[in-house]
């Protein structure tokens, strides 16, 4: 049968918690039905380690990026729109005012996590299953100045050229305002920490 269960929640499930720092044993109101769901999710692979020993691991994901990320999508991640705007010349939209933060991961960063995940030994993970991990650099960055970096690595990588404007919105029901994550529990239990890969990997997304 199924030994180890490795499986995606979310930062979504911090909700409205004010925490500057989203630590994993301190969740706040479910603001989405996304949010729900995967909170559902890690109540159940909770379960499953305690009453069948099922070796679960859930990572709380923060914002990922990189190569091949579906810009398309009323939901899809804030980078890749951002960078098809950029290279269409068309306005990068903002909802809010800018002063929204996210934390960004590299998806380099979590295949290696859920390779310490899945060849984590037994002897050594014991205390590391049944338990969710906060995936995140660790940076909190707003969208105005991931707009700002945006910008000067557009300009550096294409002299001469014009960088599209900013098109504010209003907020969008259920988004979180604040979103920075802390990793020591990952760092202590399965030996991962992320890089800061941001302005590299927006480097590479621009070219």
């Amino acid at each position: 049968g199924i030994k180890r269960v490795i499986y995606a929640s979310s930062s979504a499930v911090y909700g409205d918690n004010r925490q500057p720092s989203k630590c994993e044993d301190h969740q706040g109101e479910l603001l989405s039905p996304y949010a729900v769901t995967k909170r559902v999710n890690e109540l159940y692979a909770r379960q499953y380690f305690q009453h069948y020993g099922m070796e679960t691991i859930g990572f709380r994901y923060f914002n990922i990026f990189g190569l091949r990320q579906d810009p398309q999508g009323a939901y899809a991640a804030v980078i890749p729109k951002w960078v098809e705007a950029i290279k269409k010349g068309e306005a990068l939209v903002v909802n809010g005012d800018g002063s929204t933060t996210r934390d960004f991961v590299h998806v380099s960063d979590v295949v290696d996590v859920n390779l310490k995940a899945a060849l984590l030994a037994d002897v050594y993970g014991k205390e590391a299953f049944g338990e969710v991990y906060n995936v995140c650099g660790g940076r909190e960055t707003s969208l105005r100045d991931l707009v700002n970096t945006l910008s000067e690595l557009w300009l550096e990588l294409n002299p001469g050229d014009a960088m599209p404007g900013v098109e504010y919105q209003e907020f969008r029901p259920g988004d979180i305002h604040r979103s920075c994550g802390n990793g020591t529990k990952a760092k202590q239990r399965l030996g991962f920490v992320a890089k800061d890969r941001l302005r590299e990997g927006l480097r590479e997304l621009l070219k």
